[in-house]
Protein backbone atom coordinates (compact mmCIF):
# COMPACT_ATOMS: atom_id res chain seq x y z
CA UNK A 1 0.00 0.00 0.00
CA UNK A 2 1.57 3.36 -0.94
CA UNK A 3 2.29 6.03 1.61
CA UNK A 4 0.50 9.35 1.34
CA UNK A 5 0.68 12.97 2.46
CA UNK A 6 -2.09 15.39 3.35
CA UNK A 7 -0.93 18.40 1.36
CA UNK A 8 -3.26 20.68 3.31
CA UNK A 9 -1.14 19.99 6.40
CA UNK A 10 2.23 19.77 4.66
CA UNK A 11 2.32 23.15 2.95
CA UNK A 12 4.96 25.76 2.16
CA UNK A 13 5.75 28.97 3.97
CA UNK A 14 7.68 30.89 1.28
CA UNK A 15 7.98 34.00 3.41
CA UNK A 16 10.38 32.10 5.67
CA UNK A 17 13.25 32.32 3.17
CA UNK A 18 13.67 36.09 3.58
CA UNK A 19 14.31 35.62 7.29
CA UNK A 20 17.65 33.92 6.69
CA UNK A 21 20.74 35.76 5.40
CA UNK A 22 22.59 32.84 3.81
CA UNK A 23 22.88 32.79 0.03
CA UNK A 24 22.05 29.08 -0.02
CA UNK A 25 20.32 26.88 2.55
CA UNK A 26 19.97 23.14 2.14
CA UNK A 27 18.47 20.76 4.64
CA UNK A 28 18.01 17.17 5.67
CA UNK A 29 15.35 15.77 8.00
CA UNK A 30 16.79 12.76 9.81
CA UNK A 31 16.31 10.38 12.70
CA UNK A 32 18.79 8.23 14.59
CA UNK A 33 18.23 5.49 12.01
CA UNK A 34 20.20 7.60 9.51
CA UNK A 35 23.61 7.07 11.11
CA UNK A 36 24.98 5.06 8.20
CA UNK A 37 23.57 7.59 5.73
CA UNK A 38 25.30 10.45 7.51
CA UNK A 39 28.60 8.60 7.47
CA UNK A 40 28.11 7.85 3.78
CA UNK A 41 27.62 11.49 2.76
CA UNK A 42 29.54 13.47 5.40
CA UNK A 43 32.73 14.05 3.37
CA UNK A 44 30.77 15.38 0.39
CA UNK A 45 28.78 17.71 2.62
CA UNK A 46 31.90 18.97 4.39
CA UNK A 47 33.68 19.60 1.10
CA UNK A 48 30.68 21.48 -0.29
CA UNK A 49 30.46 23.71 2.79
CA UNK A 50 34.20 24.35 2.66
CA UNK A 51 33.91 25.42 -0.96
CA UNK A 52 30.91 27.68 -0.32
CA UNK A 53 31.18 29.72 2.89
CA UNK A 54 27.89 31.43 2.02
CA UNK A 55 26.01 28.10 2.29
CA UNK A 56 24.37 26.65 5.38
CA UNK A 57 23.32 23.07 6.08
CA UNK A 58 20.21 22.62 8.22
CA UNK A 59 19.75 19.29 9.97
CA UNK A 60 16.37 18.71 11.55
CA UNK A 61 16.01 15.71 13.83
CA UNK A 62 18.19 13.38 15.83
CA UNK A 63 21.60 12.09 14.79
CA UNK A 64 22.92 11.46 18.29
CA UNK A 65 24.17 8.04 17.25
CA UNK A 66 26.93 9.63 15.17
CA UNK A 67 29.54 11.92 16.71
CA UNK A 68 30.27 14.72 14.26
CA UNK A 69 31.59 17.26 16.75
CA UNK A 70 33.94 19.60 14.89
CA UNK A 71 33.51 17.77 11.59
CA UNK A 72 31.56 20.52 9.81
CA UNK A 73 32.25 24.28 10.00
CA UNK A 74 30.24 25.31 13.06
CA UNK A 75 28.99 28.57 11.55
CA UNK A 76 27.64 26.72 8.52
CA UNK A 77 25.49 24.17 10.32
CA UNK A 78 22.12 24.79 11.90
CA UNK A 79 20.48 22.06 13.95
CA UNK A 80 16.79 21.86 14.74
CA UNK A 81 15.61 19.41 17.42
CA UNK A 82 13.25 16.59 16.56
CA UNK A 83 9.59 17.44 16.94
CA UNK A 84 6.55 15.21 16.62
CA UNK A 85 3.43 15.42 14.48
CA UNK A 86 1.24 16.59 17.37
CA UNK A 87 -0.81 19.62 16.27
CA UNK A 88 1.27 19.84 13.08
CA UNK A 89 4.51 20.67 14.93
CA UNK A 90 6.74 18.81 12.50
CA UNK A 91 5.43 20.17 9.17
CA UNK A 92 5.07 23.67 10.60
CA UNK A 93 8.64 23.81 11.89
CA UNK A 94 9.93 22.21 8.68
CA UNK A 95 8.16 24.77 6.50
CA UNK A 96 9.73 27.62 8.46
CA UNK A 97 13.31 26.53 7.74
CA UNK A 98 13.51 28.53 4.50
CA UNK A 99 15.40 25.91 2.53
CA UNK A 100 16.47 26.30 -1.08
CA UNK A 101 16.87 22.53 -1.47
CA UNK A 102 16.18 19.45 0.65
CA UNK A 103 18.31 16.33 0.42
CA UNK A 104 17.71 12.64 1.04
CA UNK A 105 20.99 10.68 0.98
CA UNK A 106 20.73 6.97 1.71
CA UNK A 107 23.47 4.41 2.12
CA UNK A 108 22.85 1.47 -0.19
CA UNK A 109 21.65 -1.00 2.44
CA UNK A 110 18.82 -3.51 2.31
CA UNK A 111 17.02 -1.55 5.03
CA UNK A 112 17.08 1.65 2.97
CA UNK A 113 16.03 -0.11 -0.21
CA UNK A 114 12.81 -1.07 1.57
CA UNK A 115 11.89 2.47 2.59
CA UNK A 116 9.03 4.37 1.03
CA UNK A 117 9.53 7.61 -0.96
CA UNK A 118 7.50 9.55 1.61
CA UNK A 119 10.29 12.05 2.31
CA UNK A 120 10.26 13.14 -1.34
CA UNK A 121 6.55 13.94 -1.06
CA UNK A 122 6.93 15.72 2.28
CA UNK A 123 9.79 17.87 1.00
CA UNK A 124 7.87 18.70 -2.16
CA UNK A 125 4.69 19.76 -0.43
CA UNK A 126 6.74 21.93 1.93
CA UNK A 127 7.96 23.79 -1.14
CA UNK A 128 11.46 22.34 -1.41
CA UNK A 129 13.10 20.93 -4.55
CA UNK A 130 15.08 17.80 -3.83
CA UNK A 131 18.24 15.84 -4.38
CA UNK A 132 17.48 12.17 -3.78
CA UNK A 133 19.58 9.06 -3.50
CA UNK A 134 19.69 7.03 -6.72
CA UNK A 135 18.20 3.95 -5.11
CA UNK A 136 15.03 1.88 -5.38
CA UNK A 137 13.40 4.03 -2.72
CA UNK A 138 13.22 7.09 -4.98
CA UNK A 139 14.44 6.41 -8.52
CA UNK A 140 11.24 4.83 -9.91
CA UNK A 141 9.18 7.89 -8.96
CA UNK A 142 11.15 10.76 -10.47
CA UNK A 143 12.84 11.78 -13.70
CA UNK A 144 16.41 12.82 -13.01
CA UNK A 145 16.91 16.47 -13.86
CA UNK A 146 13.18 17.09 -14.22
CA UNK A 147 11.34 16.34 -10.98
CA UNK A 148 14.42 15.80 -8.78
CA UNK A 149 18.14 15.31 -9.04
CA UNK A 150 19.31 11.76 -8.41
CA UNK A 151 22.76 11.04 -6.99
CA UNK A 152 24.27 7.64 -6.27
CA UNK A 153 27.90 8.36 -5.43
CA UNK A 154 29.99 11.01 -3.68
CA UNK A 155 30.87 12.58 -7.03
CA UNK A 156 27.25 12.63 -8.17
CA UNK A 157 26.19 14.22 -4.90
CA UNK A 158 28.88 16.87 -5.24
CA UNK A 159 27.77 17.61 -8.81
CA UNK A 160 24.10 17.79 -7.83
CA UNK A 161 24.76 20.13 -4.92
CA UNK A 162 26.79 22.42 -7.18
CA UNK A 163 24.00 22.42 -9.77
CA UNK A 164 21.26 23.54 -7.39
CA UNK A 165 23.59 25.97 -5.65
CA UNK A 166 24.28 27.79 -8.90
CA UNK A 167 20.95 27.52 -10.71
CA UNK A 168 17.82 28.96 -9.13
CA UNK A 169 15.82 28.26 -12.30
CA UNK A 170 16.73 24.58 -12.02
CA UNK A 171 15.46 24.54 -8.46
CA UNK A 172 12.16 26.08 -9.56
CA UNK A 173 11.74 23.58 -12.39
CA UNK A 174 12.46 20.59 -10.15
CA UNK A 175 9.89 21.68 -7.61
CA UNK A 176 7.20 22.53 -10.17
CA UNK A 177 7.50 19.13 -11.82
CA UNK A 178 7.72 17.32 -8.48
CA UNK A 179 4.37 18.77 -7.44
CA UNK A 180 2.73 17.08 -10.40
CA UNK A 181 4.32 13.76 -9.49
CA UNK A 182 3.29 13.98 -5.86
CA UNK A 183 -0.27 15.04 -6.65
CA UNK A 184 -0.60 12.00 -8.89
CA UNK A 185 1.05 9.45 -6.60
CA UNK A 186 1.03 10.61 -2.97
CA UNK A 187 -1.98 12.88 -2.39
CA UNK A 188 -3.90 11.29 0.47
CA UNK A 189 -7.25 12.06 -1.12
CA UNK A 190 -6.33 9.73 -3.99
CA UNK A 191 -4.31 7.14 -2.12
CA UNK A 192 -7.04 6.69 0.49
CA UNK A 193 -9.16 4.90 -2.11
CA UNK A 194 -6.33 2.42 -2.68
CA UNK A 195 -6.16 1.82 1.06
CA UNK A 196 -9.92 1.33 1.18
CA UNK A 197 -9.84 -1.22 -1.63
CA UNK A 198 -7.11 -3.19 0.12
CA UNK A 199 -8.96 -3.19 3.47
CA UNK A 200 -12.17 -4.24 1.80
CA UNK A 201 -10.40 -7.06 -0.03
CA UNK A 202 -8.77 -8.34 3.14
CA UNK A 203 -11.99 -8.13 5.14
CA UNK A 204 -14.15 -9.48 2.34
CA UNK A 205 -16.58 -6.58 2.53
CA UNK A 206 -17.63 -3.67 0.36
CA UNK A 207 -18.58 -0.60 2.35
CA UNK A 208 -20.01 0.98 -0.78
CA UNK A 209 -22.41 -1.87 -1.45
Amino acid sequence: IPNAVNKHLWKPYPEARSKYPEAFRFGWFISDSHGSDLLYIRDTLRNFLGKHPDAKMVIMGDYSGVNLDGYFPANQVETVPFCDLYEQHYPTVAACLGLDVAIAPLAHTEFNKCKSPLKFAEYTYLGYPTILEKIETYAPYVVDGESALLAGSEQEWATALEAVYRDKDLRSKLHFNALGVCDALFDIKKVAYEWLNVFQSVMGVNVNA
